[in-house]
């Protein structure tokens, strides 16, 4: 959960500055201006950490690659964030606007899954490595005591 925390921060202050860039006073826009959404994109983070935690510790325990296994992680928590976000993003603008459901999912679906996967690429892989490798340190102080 504290690479999630770390990961979600990494994602704020990102935001944070593109936002700057059009004037300080902005900074904060886009958190105060979409709520709803950020606060689906949160539940997804949790509910992907949940899920994905117990697939890696399984692999984990199987001696797999646990940096690998981190970094699918941290992927699979990503995606899971964006998924649930977009479901709500496309159902709220298919309810305004019902005849553009495919420009919606084109808009709410395929492209915040290409930027952000090339955006959180980097962290995704580098907090997911370290917390693979943490996570497998622990499962294996706990098998050496005993």
């Amino acid at each position: 959960m504290k690479f999630m925390f770390i990961g979600a921060s990494i994602a704020i202050i990102f935001m944070s500055v593109l936002h700057s860039l059009k004037g300080i006073d902005h900074m904060f826009d886009w958190f105060v201006d979409h709520p709803p959404p950020i606060l689906f994109g949160v539940a997804g983070l949790f509910i992907g950490a949940y899920f994905s935690g117990g697939l890696v510790g399984r692999m984990m325990l199987n001696k797999r690659n646990p940096e690998l296994s981190g970094i699918l992680s941290a992927f699979l928590v990503i995606w899971t964030s964006i998924f649930i976000t977009s479901i709500y993003m496309v159902v709220e603008s298919s309810l305004n606007h019902p005849q553009s459901f495919l420009s919606n999912l084109e808009s709410y679906v395929l492209k915040p899954f290409y930027w952000i996967t090339i955006f959180g690429t980097i962290p995704a892989v580098v907090l997911g490595a370290i917390a693979g490798s943490r996570i497998n340190k622990k499962i294996n102080n706990i098998a050496n005591s005993k």
